[in-house]
């Protein structure tokens, strides 16, 4: 979707913890898009973290440098309930961070990952005001909230 628009992007696929958080604290870009799956503990149904193949990343994880200042966007199942979303913003201190508080579907994620990206990297909303008109106009059932 960044070629369709003619924004500078860089795919990376993650296999490990130590990769995971590595990438984030060596990227170039002021908004990173974490595709993962979420970890979700099955008795609470609660987000751990973002899954990789080696293991869970979670709120320990993060270091108040790696993701400052930076807009980060997670389709993450849960990543973005208050229980995970406000101690991650405090840990990791991104400019903001916006993720489904339910289970999107795929079609439900990339439809609002490509809308969003498109009022803020074409039409130069901001992340708060995008958000606000996307709540507006569309009837998503996963609430992508802010923090």
């Amino acid at each position: 979707m960044f070629k369709l628009m003619d924004v500078p992007s860089q795919y990376m696929e993650i296999r490990t913890k130590e990769q995971f958080i590595a990438m984030l604290d060596a990227s170039p870009f002021n908004t990173i898009h974490i595709t993962t799956h979420g970890h979700i503990i099955r008795k609470t149904e609660e987000f751990a973290g973002f899954w990789t193949p080696g293991g869970t990343v979670g709120l320990g994880d993060f270091s108040p440098t790696i993701l400052h200042n930076v807009l980060v966007v997670s389709t993450a199942c849960k990543a973005g309930t208050p229980k995970f979303a406000k101690p991650f913003c405090q840990n990791a201190c991104p400019k903001y961070y916006i993720a489904p508080k339910k289970k999107p579907s795929f079609h439900d994620a990339i439809y609002f990952a490509h809308w969003f990206y498109h009022n803020i990297f074409i039409l130069k909303l901001s992340a708060m005001e995008a958000v606000k008109k996307y709540r507006k106009g569309y009837k998503n059932p996963h609430n992508f909230a802010i923090w």
